[in-house]
């Protein structure tokens, strides 16, 4: 899989942008503020259908503009057109020029994944981050998932709305019963896929950055952890009675997958609390690099690789580890702020020739 023409049109910095790419390592050069990191937002946007800023739809339109659009021709099986509309109120996007009517038709379709520099805080930040990360990796991965994450989103709100407003016990007792019901898919694909990605973080952390420690990912949730269906539900029938008092004072659901979390550990040590911020980075660079594997290994094509100023963080060691890494991965877009002999051989696209 991979990109072969992008086209912006108000979308963020650029007015009108054109670029076609080969289906290689691509380097993006240009100065901080340049729009190196929207052209990678761009790319992410038609994957997933959110940017993976934090950001609202309406703040990737430029200031003199009142919509935006993204279009972009891409090579899987054959090649596919993925374009969307950005309005303030609302956004359209369509693939091979038909519309998509639910975001779960559209993942899967144009495979990415990505590293952030503000990710080397991933293992200090809040759970919902972390989470975040689960949902959109499985979302990809998993037909099913998005509409079981979002349907459980919907009903925890509802009992959460139902507790606040005192409704009878036996409508709280039938979201209850929904939730416990979708909770246990979530938590079983979530529960495997940490699994899976333990393994692939340690090896990436250890070929990459070379590195004798060791490197574990460890799931951690609110629920019960039984592979068999029937004692899941018994179990959290019993969590939730055990903590009714607690949801009665809170007002609110405090047991299910809304809570889960998972974190790392170098060597027995906890890495949000006692890790350093290059042992921090390199964890979630590793991780983010097993992702990606990860997404290769079940849906048998590689995903296309977004590396966002990452080089400026290492090494000259860890660096060459990384370039060379990433030779045989697909197409792998990375920015940075100038160019260098190391590229030379590779696309070279830099900000000064964009117009904006």
């Amino acid at each position: 899989m991979f990109i072969k023409e992008l086209t912006l049109s108000n979308f963020r910095s650029y007015k009108d942008l054109h670029i076609t790419f080969p289906n290689s390592t691509i380097f993006i050069i240009g100065k901080n503020g340049s729009g190196k990191t929207n052209i990678l937002e761009s790319l992410y946007y038609l994957s997933i259908g959110r940017s993976f800023l934090k950001v609202e739809d309406k703040n990737l339109i430029n200031d003199k503009s009142s919509s935006a659009t993204i279009f972009i021709r891409y090579h899987s099986d054959k090649d596919h057109t993925i374009s969307s509309l950005i309005t303030p109120k609302y956004k359209q996007i369509y693939f091979d020029d038909d519309k998509v009517k639910t975001l779960s038709s559209l993942l899967g379709k144009l495979l990415i994944t990505y590293y952030l520099p503000n990710q080397v805080y991933l293992f200090k930040e809040e759970p919902s981050e972390r989470r975040r990360i689960l949902d959109e990796t499985l979302s990809q991965l998993d037909s099913d998932y998005l509409y079981e994450i979002s349907r459980y989103k919907r009903l925890l709100k509802e009992r959460n709305s139902a507790i606040v407003q005192n409704f009878d016990i036996d409508v709280i007792n039938v979201l209850k019963d929904q939730l416990i019901n979708l909770s246990y898919s979530i938590i079983k694909k979530r529960k495997k896929l940490i699994s899976l990605l333990s393994a692939r973080t340690d090896g990436t952390y250890h070929s990459l950055f070379a590195n004798n420690k060791k490197l574990n990912l460890f799931y951690k949730t609110s629920c019960s952890l039984a592979d068999d269906k029937d004692k899941f539900i018994s179990e959290m029938e019993i969590l939730f009675e055990k903590n009714r008092s607690i949801e009665n004072i809170r007002r609110s659901t405090i047991i299910g997958p809304h809570r889960d979390d998972f974190f790392a550990q170098i060597d027995d040590k906890n890495l949000s609390s006692h890790g350093s911020q290059s042992e921090n980075r390199l964890a979630s660079l590793s991780l983010r690099l097993a992702i990606r594997d990860e997404i290769e290994y079940e849906k048998k094509e590689k995903p296309i690789l977004l590396l966002d100023d990452i080089l400026s963080d290492l090494d000259k060691t860890r660096q060459d580890n990384l370039l060379s890494y990433i030779k045989d991965k697909g197409q792998v877009f990375i920015t940075y702020a100038k160019r260098d002999d190391r590229f030379k051989n590779n696309f070279i696209y830099t900000t000064s020739d964009m117009e904006e």
